[in-house]
């Protein structure tokens, strides 16, 4: 980053970035998706295969069970990965509404704390967009 670059400059680079890094992620997760699938097939043939002794012998089954179990483990990182890439890229998006002033009523209301019973909760005017 040079030292010229605006707060503008920035938030629009890196939500760039990080839209490319989401997509290549999702990418990423439904290739990891096929494969569980993949290995979910090929234990289910191994099993198959197993019941014929002259086939394959049980232990063939642990290849198929690690797989899967490599694959579970790097789909949840890879899916903790693309959450808190989507939680940067919307860090990003509302920092940008913000410097373009399009934020105003975008954000969380509050109305679920408005005490109905008080009487000067409408007058306060503390809750609702804006």
């Amino acid at each position: 980053m040079a030292d010229r670059d605006s707060p503008r400059q920035v938030y629009e680079r890196r939500t760039v970035e990080l839209r490319q890094e989401a997509s290549q992620l999702a990418a990423r997760d439904r290739g990891l998706s096929a494969l569980r699938l993949a290995t979910v097939l090929l234990f289910l043939a191994f099993a198959w295969a197993v019941f014929d002794p002259d086939r394959l012998a049980i232990e063939w089954l642990v290849l198929p069970i690690g797989l899967f179990i490599g694959l579970v483990v790097a789909h949840e990182r890879c899916a903790r990965r693309r959450h808190r890439t989507r939680r940067a890229l919307e860090f990003y998006e509302r920092g940008s509404a913000r410097l373009d002033d399009r934020w105003v009523g975008t954000g969380p209301t509050g109305e679920e704390f408005i005490d109905r019973d008080h009487p000067y909760a409408d007058d306060l005017d503390i809750f609702g967009k804006g």
